[in-house]
């Protein structure tokens, strides 16, 4: 019978990546390196987040004018070319308002106050200032900033992968060659990310006026080795 022969070496070259090298009679040499890449891209695209809020004495007004002044905040923002499609509307809050004013006296209720969340998909960047004044003129009130995106969805990941697998190939044609093999064909890829969840950042980086959108993906990339 002949003896099945299966050896391991764990090369431990820097503290940023390990290299595994295994043979055997019956397994291919692999070496598996670990590539980062990085990809920033300026934004493109934003959200506003608006409230419309309304005050009245019964809930019979107060709904009335509510629906009026998110209807007429709706149709000023189409109208300054934003799409019907990228206003969103958020959950309606309802509270009654009471006059606590007479000592002595329970307080008693004097009307309601609706409040109505709406986010505003900004496809262009240079209309913000524009369509900041139209929705303050339309009536709405905490106006703020919210989160800011890239056209292409996917756009940042994709050069971020392309920017790993370039980094696993440069880490791997030098660890080659320092111990006298040859880089071959790819035997797997797979995201870090999935083996170790959090390692994958995107958020801004640089000065904080900067909003810059950052992506970092790790590839764990194996070669056969000829």
């Amino acid at each position: 019978m002949k003896t099945l022969f299966r050896s391991f070496f764990l090369i431990v070259l820097s503290s940023s990546f390990l290299v595994l090298l295994e043979s055997s009679s019956l397994a291919q040499r692999t070496l598996a390196v670990v590539g980062e890449g990085n990809a920033t891209h300026a934004p493109e695209t934003m959200t506003l987040s608006v409230n419309v809020t309304t005050q009245d004495v019964t809930a019979a007004t107060v709904f009335a004018k509510h629906n009026v002044g998110i209807e007429r905040l709706k149709q000023a923002l189409i109208d300054a070319g934003i799409s019907s499609s990228d206003i969103i509307e958020g959950m309606l809050t309802m509270n009654p308002t009471y006059d606590y004013s007479t000592p002595g006296q329970p307080p008693h209720l004097v009307g309601y106050h609706l409040m109505t969340p709406l986010e505003i998909r900004v496809n262009d960047m240079r209309a913000l200032p524009r369509l900041l004044d139209v929705a303050t003129q339309a009536g709405a009130s905490n106006v703020s900033i919210g989160s800011f995106g890239v056209k292409k969805k996917d756009a940042l990941r994709e050069a971020a992968t392309k920017d790993a697998l370039q980094d696993a190939r440069e880490r791997a044609e030098q660890l080659a060659k320092q111990i006298g093999a040859q880089l071959g064909e790819i035997v797997s890829v797979s995201d870090m990310e999935a083996e170790a969840p959090g390692r994958m950042e995107m958020g801004r980086e640089g000065p904080m006026n900067s909003h810059d959108l950052h992506q970092k993906v790790e590839l764990k990339v194996v070669y056969a080795l000829k």
